[in-house]
């Protein structure tokens, strides 16, 4: 699966102030800009000067569930530099897996971009100054995605040979889960294929009858799965049935997405 952040183009804070008889470095109030709202498929830049601040605030609204890309950097006396940052929610409280991520846009694969899992809403993306006078530029690049069930009552149905995609949304409960069912017509051998984009890691379980088959995926990985039955401890094919696809987080602050797809062997 090509990576969300593959068709990204490229796009801190300390303050000095003197007090008293000597000069002694405060560090001023946050700041907050306005970068706006994304649009599917689209690219949406933002240029700035870093200052006095400790933290800048870049606001942005995600008009529905999707997957948001971000990349950026900084460049002072002609040197580029890595930006730290975190994504937080419409209080400015840190969802991200990470408590500082690194971004940087060296234009090849050396660059390190961070793809968020975010439900409709609006959201600061907060980066670490540490260093005035300095350029950055963010671009953040935004999928719109639709999304399996919220539970296994109200799992969607999977076609086979075609792909679907399930949304798991940073900031939300360490419960959340997204849900597929896929019918199997006859005693089949059937490959399900899934591919992961976000942060941390992801669980995920297909349940049916006389089966149970259950694992982990990295963000950023994808397998194969060769669903089978069980006869006792023997593998057989599976029975005509329906099949149920439940992903869900290994913490709370797991995010991200995955595309699914299944096809009989």
């Amino acid at each position: 699966m090509k990576k969300l952040f593959h068709r990204c183009r490229p796009l801190l804070i300390l303050a000095v102030f003197a007090t008293l008889l000597i000069s002694v470095p405060v560090m001023a109030k946050d700041k907050t800009v306005n970068v706006g709202k994304l649009k599917n498929g689209g690219y949406l830049d933002y240029e700035g000067t870093t200052q006095s601040h400790k933290f800048i605030y870049h606001r942005i609204n995600v008009p529905s569930d999707g997957a948001v890309g971000v990349i950026g950097i900084r460049v002072k006396n002609g040197s580029k530099y890595s930006i730290k940052a975190a994504m937080c929610d419409s209080k400015k409280a840190r969802i991200d897996y990470y408590t500082n991520c690194t971004l940087f846009d060296s234009g090849d694969d050396n660059s390190m971009a961070q793809v968020y899992g975010l439900k409709k809403g609006v959201y600061y993306l907060r980066m670490q100054n540490n260093s005035p006078g300095s350029k950055y530029f963010v671009t953040f690049y935004y999928l719109k995605y639709s999304n399996g069930g919220a539970s296994k009552a109200k799992a969607r149905s999977m076609s086979a040979g075609k792909k679907y995609s399930m949304l798991i949304g940073a900031g939300t409960s360490a419960s959340t889960s997204a849900w597929y069912k896929l019918k199997v017509n006859g005693s089949r051998q059937v490959i399900l294929t899934v591919s992961t984009e976000g942060q941390g890691t992801f669980k995920i379980q297909i349940t049916g009858s006389r089966m149970n088959q259950s694992d982990t995926i990295k963000a950023g990985q994808g397998f194969d799965f060769t669903l089978y039955g069980l006869k006792g401890s023997k593998k057989i094919a599976l029975s005509a049935g329906t099949y149920y696809v439940k992903l869900s987080k290994s913490s709370k602050r797991t995010n991200g997405y995955a595309e699914l797809s299944w096809k009989y062997k």
